[in-house]
């Protein structure tokens, strides 16, 4: 269990390189940036410490057992509404 809180030490550099496999065969280099590495140290931690955690416990994490509800967003609600009302109105008021 001691192993769990022995992480590596986060690299200073992460770089992905892109290529195209055809002509012009263009290359891109991409590094990302230090917020993002220290963003997922973080949740590297969290996720570690959630299952050093579970593996004391021998409870994990999972689906809830109660039922969950899935509402429409504002925007797809306002959007129904407007289609409600464009064929709720006559022919000659929507042209």
């Amino acid at each position: 269990m001691a192993e769990i809180g022995k992480l590596p030490v986060a690299p200073k550099a992460f770089r992905f390189v892109a290529f195209e496999t055809y002509e012009p065969y263009c290359v891109a280099i991409y590094e990302v940036a230090q917020t993002l590495l220290e963003a997922a140290t973080t949740d590297m931690h969290k996720a570690t410490a959630t299952w050093a955690r579970c593996l004391l416990t021998n409870e994990w994490p999972g689906y809830s057992s109660q039922v969950n509800y899935v509402e429409a967003s504002v925007g797809r609600m306002i959007n129904a509404q407007e289609n409600e009302l464009q064929w709720s109105m006559p022919m000659a008021e929507a042209a």
